[in-house]
């Protein structure tokens, strides 16, 4: 699952998110607010990707249990003002009986 996730963020393929999400699914994209309970909501906050010059993107998984995940990430990518961010977080999948995400979370910080 995390190495599909790698493969459309590199691929800036956005319509292909939705292959990793079970039909009813939270999605945190920050831990302090609502979940994303929609695709468009979904493909709405991936549309970023698009403008990533994207120099490295790693993740690592660190643990699997049955139908849960976690995973280390590091990104470092430079946007269109020319500006360079790097960033590391750790990502949390609970997968459905058909191994797509009923749940996703992530944590990051950015400098």
């Amino acid at each position: 699952w995390f190495r599909a996730l790698r493969q459309i963020w590199l691929d800036k393929d956005i319509a292909k998110v939705k292959t990793l999400l079970s039909n009813n699914f939270r999605y945190y994209e920050n831990p302090f607010e609502k979940p994303l309970t929609s695709l468009v909501e979904v493909e709405a906050v991936w549309q970023e990707v698009h403008t990533q010059d994207i120099a490295k993107l790693e993740i690592h998984p660190l643990v699997y249990h049955e139908n849960e995940g976690v995973a280390s990430y590091a990104l470092t990518y430079t946007d269109p003002r020319g500006i360079t961010h790097d960033s590391q977080g750790t990502y949390y999948v609970k997968l459905g009986s058909n191994g797509k995400a009923l749940e996703f979370r992530q944590w990051w910080v950015s400098k």
